[in-house]
């Protein structure tokens, strides 16, 4: 078991966890000219909201119209030719309909408003069941999360990531209290990423949780339903391809391949994603990992065994993520606040006390490498190769703790 931190220690973290957030602060107010003028993420969600609203959702995936609708508040953005692509789910954008009838500006505060409501509301869920986190006060985990990278370019470009921590923080609480059914409906109420929930409802399905199964199943059910009375079928016929063109799109004269941090980044970053054989490895790698994840996800693991079970499950949720950008790691508090209650409730090995600790330095403390591998360098993929050890280092302590822990079925 890790030692309590001396007053000292504790002051100097919270130094460098203000410092994190001093430099967020100084970078939200020398880009707010650029916020301003509509460079965020938030105008596709913004222009969706705007398209709804006036009574036009059936044409939601039209690129000129689109284009058209954000070039009223975004005249003053030089970089951009086209529109910036609206490709979440149709029932989305249902969301940010109301928020259509404020400025740009003032939507966009907004919504960051309620971002930082979502994220104390995380901390407060999460707060009972992982005892780390009563540790210390509320607000000096509020601290940490406003330090953390991944969430401040959450907040940066106004993007829905935030949304989805909340609720995978739900479904870990229901998930606890063994409450599935609920836990299910929490996470089908996630599929605006789907590509992000998808991965943790198959592992679900592995480890046969109908209950949870059947409550995500009838959330998407419900929201295709809801996406077919806004657009009609031909209208939602349309979504599949238009993601597949956007996706497409990203991988020809762009480097935001190489900035996903998961295998596919990696494989990009590597062999510049051309070939079989890429695509090989990174299917098979993924497959690995899912494998490993799927292994130590069991209901019958005692609190903390279930615990480095979950956040294996979000670690490797991200790295096999088809598309998955800077944004998307705010999931990553959950796995960050998990490994610490998890090394300080459990005797391991020094070396392996490391490897987990190592990946949750890099992600609360390291913000500044972060930035210049996103801002500067391009090589925001490499992060997946610090995910990978995490996950392995999850993997491995989840082990033992598994293995005492699941009671043998009498035969």
């Amino acid at each position: 078991m890790i030692a309590p931190l001396a007053p000292s220690s504790k002051r100097l973290i919270v130094i460098l966890l203000g410092g994190l957030v001093l430099i967020h602060a100084l970078l939200f107010w020398n880009l707010r000219e650029q916020i301003r003028n509509g460079y965020p993420d938030f105008t596709i969600f913004y222009s969706a909201g705007k398209i709804v609203a006036r009574g036009m959702a059936h044409r939601l995936y039209d690129k000129d119209l689109q284009f058209q609708v954000q070039r009223e508040f975004t005249k003053d953005v030089k970089i951009r030719q086209a529109a910036l692509p609206y490709n979440h789910p149709p029932f989305e954008a249902l969301i940010f309909a109301p928020l259509s009838y404020l400025t740009y500006v003032n939507a966009y505060l907004l919504w960051d408003a309620m971002n930082l409501c979502m994220l104390l509301a995380t901390v407060l869920i999460l707060r009972p069941h992982i005892s780390v986190l009563q540790s210390a006060p509320v607000g000096f985990w509020f601290l940490s999360i406003l330090a953390f990278f991944p969430i401040f370019v959450a907040l940066l470009q106004g993007q829905d990531s935030i949304v989805l921590l909340l609720l995978l923080s739900l479904v870990f609480v229901t998930l606890k209290r063994r409450h599935d059914f609920s836990a299910g409906i929490c996470l089908g109420a996630g599929l605006f990423r789907f590509h992000l929930v998808i991965p943790v409802f198959l592992l679900l399905l592995v480890r046969k949780n109908w209950k949870a199964a059947m409550g995500f199943a009838s959330v998407g059910i419900g929201l295709t339903l809801l996406s077919f009375a806004m657009m009609g079928w031909d209208g939602l016929l349309q979504y599949p391809a238009f993601v597949l063109e956007v996706e497409r799109s990203l991988s020809q004269g762009t480097r935001i391949v190489t900035d996903m941090p998961n295998l596919r980044g990696l494989a990009d970053l590597f062999s510049s994603g051309r070939g079989p054989y890429a695509f090989l490895t990174v299917a098979a790698t993924a497959f690995v990992m899912f494998g490993l994840a799927a292994s130590r996800w069991h209901p019958a693991l005692d609190d903390l065994g279930f615990d480095a079970g979950f956040a294996l499950t979000v670690v490797v949720t991200l790295l096999i993520a088809y598309h998955a950008l800077v944004h998307d790691l705010s999931l990553l508090l959950i796995p960050v606040y998990l490994t610490l209650d998890f090394v300080q409730h459990r005797q391991m090995q020094r070396n392996l006390q490391a490897l987990l600790l190592v990946p949750v330095i890099f992600f609360t403390l390291m913000g500044p490498l972060q930035m210049m591998l996103w801002f500067r360098a391009g090589r925001f993929s490499l992060v997946a190769l610090v995910l990978l050890v995490w996950a392995l280092a999850l993997w491995r302590a989840s082990v033992r703790r598994a293995d005492a822990s699941v009671t043998p079925e009498v035969v």
